[in-house]
């Protein structure tokens, strides 16, 4: 999922809830730009989709730049690739 970071202001002094915005909006600017940076997406195209939740399954977040490699990916290609691997004697799949 991506989307723009939060702060809980319930119960917070005035002061401190105007330094809090403050920090999150730093904190916006920068995962935007990271994510910019990563993505190769325009810094619109990012800011946009960080104003809503966004789900993606492991592959959509590759296809869309925030994740490198799916790690079941590389599990399955280093099995099949290794012909020395034995499964394990005396596990349980079932439970």
């Amino acid at each position: 999922m991506i989307h723009q970071p939060a702060g809980s202001f319930s119960e917070v002094a005035t002061g401190e809830f105007i330094l809090e915005v403050g920090e999150l909006l730093k904190l916006r600017e920068t995962l935007t730009r990271v994510y910019v940076q990563r993505t190769g997406k325009p810094l619109w195209v990012v800011s946009e989709d960080m104003e809503r939740d966004v789900f993606m399954s492991a592959t959509e977040a590759q296809a869309y730049g925030i994740v490198d490699l799916v790690a079941v990916e590389l599990v399955v290609k280093d099995l099949l690739l290794d012909n020395s691997w034995v499964e394990p004697k005396n596990v349980n799949y079932t439970s």
